[in-house]
């Protein structure tokens, strides 16, 4: 073999190599792009594709999970009450802390929110009472697509006095702030319940670290269907 036959075989393997990195370079920012979301530790929907639930959402813009504070701003007062609320047309109640602002809507949805803390509830006709293996497969796929730096902390099934719910437990970041732009870490607990034909979804929302075991339990405990 001469010289120049060298050269031309080493080209050409030279060619080869570098086509076969850009394959591998485009398959990883595929597999990485912009509707990815952290991993979800200890979920059978670790090898879900987000792209799926968030093909009829908004997806949240992607961002990194903001740093925890020690000492999180506000808190929910003991003193505080919590009168019913009752949706019209709808087959349950609920309580709430007194004082926060509400907003109705959009849909079946009712929010009270005050500073960084949020509690909802939505409801929705259903034919079957949701169920770990559902949430799994269906909701937490869509929680990843559109809340920010969505990271899964549990999904298990747990007892309400309404009756059996499941509960997905998982942190996000909060929206900036209108003044400050700053972004707090915020823990959210997310209750599914379901009772003739009707699913109640639950989400109660504070700072990682904050004091609101008491008020939460209490919420949760109030849900009453009629």
């Amino acid at each position: 073999m001469d010289r120049n036959t060298k050269k031309l075989r080493a080209l050409v393997l030279a060619l080869m190599a570098g086509a076969a990195l850009a394959a591998c370079t485009n398959s990883s920012r595929t597999a990485i792009g912009p509707s990815s979301r952290p991993p979800i530790t200890g979920s059978s929907a670790d090898s879900s594709s987000p792209s799926s639930a968030c093909s009829n959402e908004s997806p949240a813009p992607i961002e990194p999970p903001v740093p925890i504070e020690s000492n999180p701003p506000g808190d929910i007062p003991d003193t505080i009450q919590y009168p019913t609320y009752s949706p019209k047309g709808a087959s349950f109640s609920v309580i709430h802390p007194e004082g926060w602002a509400r907003t109705i809507g959009p849909g079946s949805k009712v929010s009270f929110t005050q500073d960084l803390f949020a509690m909802s509830v939505s409801w929705s006709p259903a034919t079957a009472a949701p169920t770990v293996a559902t949430a799994k497969a269906t909701d937490v796929p869509r929680l990843r697509c559109t809340e920010p730096a969505f990271r899964l902390e549990s999904v298990q099934q747990v007892k309400l006095p309404a009756g059996s719910s499941v509960l997905i437990r998982f942190q996000e970041n909060s929206a900036s702030n209108s003044v400050t732009g700053k972004q707090s870490r915020l823990e959210v607990f997310r209750y599914e319940l379901f009772r003739g034909g009707t699913e109640v979804v639950l989400t109660q929302a504070a700072p990682v670290n904050s004091d609101t075991v008491d008020s939460w339990k209490k919420i949760r405990e109030g849900i009453k269907w009629k």
